[in-house]
């Protein structure tokens, strides 16, 4: 089976992956028996794509040409982590469905109690205290978080054979949404993808560090969080809560990091592999 790894390194991406996460990759999918496919510059240079997130053209790189040769390819964002250790997902799926990971942390993920309970605190006091159950990902598309689970579209799993149409439709139909809609083309895809034949994939091929370490940051949940993370002695800074982190995860996605604490953990994570 010839399969690959797809990402996009456009804008500042293009560095954070090749100075900090390639080498990860390359261990990996040299383990493994992938091809990288690598995107430096937009797919769509239209007006349309200009004034859209740029995070809509993943659906072009997963549907472009480069990918045809391939049975079976992963769609990865270029600020993910991948642990060399990490064994290949392929070997437990159907090739003929979408695979994705749930939202770390949010309603229906797969992840303990307190990693949820942090998360859901954390996004309510993001939110000017306006809980998930009232103002979910899903509301401001005019759709009920309550009823539906949340994909994290930084890892998705295709068939290039069976679904390049699929997520080629998905760029043509749909817009950039309003001021109040996140997260650019992630809500789209889920509803797309929820109304399709997908798999869930073990949350640990994509892995939010920032859920995580909001319940290891938390007084409270500290102790429960190092012992999820087997810490054989408790994880008392950030360094130590890091490489712990990894070395429990497959894919560790650092979204929303910084650029100072994603350099920091970069260094860690690099370290270690």
């Amino acid at each position: 089976m010839k399969k690959a790894l797809i990402t996009l390194t456009t804008q500042h991406y293009n560095e954070i992956w090749e100075h900090s996460c390639s080498s990860s990759w390359g261990k990996w999918a040299t383990k493994n028996n992938y091809s990288i496919i690598r995107f430096k510059n937009e797919l769509d240079t239209s007006d349309r794509a200009k004034h859209r997130s740029h995070a809509w053209q993943k659906l072009l790189a997963m549907a472009s040409t480069q990918s045809q040769g391939f049975d079976y390819c992963y769609w990865i964002d270029a600020d993910i982590f991948i642990n060399p250790k990490a064994p290949d997902p392929t070997k437990n799926i159907d090739t003929t469905k979408i695979s994705v990971t749930i939202e770390t942390g949010s309603p229906y993920s797969q992840e303990p109690y307190a990693i949820k309970q942090s998360w859901l605190e954390a996004y309510k006091a993001s939110n000017n205290n306006i809980s998930w159950e009232k103002r979910g990902y899903f509301e401001s598309w005019g759709f009920n978080s309550q009823k539906r689970p949340l994909f994290n579209t930084g890892l998705v799993g295709f068939s290039p054979k069976i679904h390049s149409k699929f997520f080629q439709d998905i760029y043509a139909f749909w817009e950039e949404g309003g001021a109040d809609t996140l997260w650019g083309e992630m809500i789209p895809v889920n509803l797309a993808i929820q109304a399709s034949q997908y798999q869930i994939l073990d949350p640990k091929y994509n892995r939010l560090a920032f859920p995580w370490s909001c319940a290891w940051s938390s007084p409270k949940t500290k102790k429960i969080t190092n012992a999820l993370l087997d810490a054989i002695n408790n994880t008392n800074y950030e360094d130590d809560f890091i490489r712990q982190i990894f070395n429990k995860s497959h894919f560790l996605h650092l979204a929303g990091a910084g650029p100072e604490r994603f350099q920091k953990y970069s260094n860690i994570i690099n370290d270690l592999i």
